[in-house]
């Protein structure tokens, strides 16, 4: 069974064992400050589609062994200003975490933030993920984010990259010879971009 949680009620919550928990955030999130602990043999899949303004802090806490975390966002910002804080605490053995983050900045946007996967010492065969990448189509937009790691325990699993990339001359170009104009060509690039995992 899944259980959707509602994004009003998320502060400090633990949630129960044994279950699958969902959390969609589609709104415009205004300084939002989550705080979730996942106990044993229980996942929680947060999707954030929020809107092109706002502050986010999530904070998480795999208690519980077999304790299981995703974070996935794939968002477009356009002359927006955006926040994003998500930190990962592996506290019991034999949990999992993934954070993906695919953004596209356009125009005047700026977007900052930090994506830190700790595990302690005492929590053995943790594995800990994160993947982000984003695309800058525009000199004006700023990208400040900060991938860390803090692995404590010799046993555990970690991966971690980082990109920023501008739209390729090159990928366009492929599109354009083969009769796509410029527009189609940019804007099917940008849709494989974020479907891609």
């Amino acid at each position: 069974m899944i259980i959707n949680l509602e994004l009003n009620n998320i502060k400090d919550l633990i949630l129960e064992s044994n279950s699958k928990y969902f959390l969609e955030i589609n709104t415009v999130v205004n300084n939002p400050n989550i705080s979730i602990s996942i106990t044993k043999n229980s996942s929680l899949q947060i999707i954030d589609n929020s809107g092109s303004m706002g502050k986010l802090n999530c904070n998480i806490y795999l208690i519980g062994e077999q304790a299981n975390f995703e974070y996935i966002n794939q968002s477009i910002y356009k002359d927006s200003t955006v926040e994003k804080n998500i930190q990962v605490f592996h506290q019991a053995s034999n949990t999992k975490s993934y954070v993906k983050i695919k953004n596209i900045a356009e125009n005047k946007s700026h977007i900052t933030g930090k994506v830190l996967l700790h595990i302690n010492s005492n929590s053995d065969n943790c594995i800990a993920k994160q993947k982000i990448e984003f695309i800058n189509l525009s000199s004006s937009s700023k990208i400040n984010f900060t991938p860390i790691l803090e692995i404590e325990n010799i046993s555990a699993i970690s991966e971690h990259s980082f990109s920023i990339i501008n739209l390729s001359p090159q990928d366009l170009f492929y599109f354009m010879s083969r009769g796509i104009d410029k527009k189609l060509a940019k804007k099917l690039i940008l849709e494989g971009f974020l479907s891609k995992y």
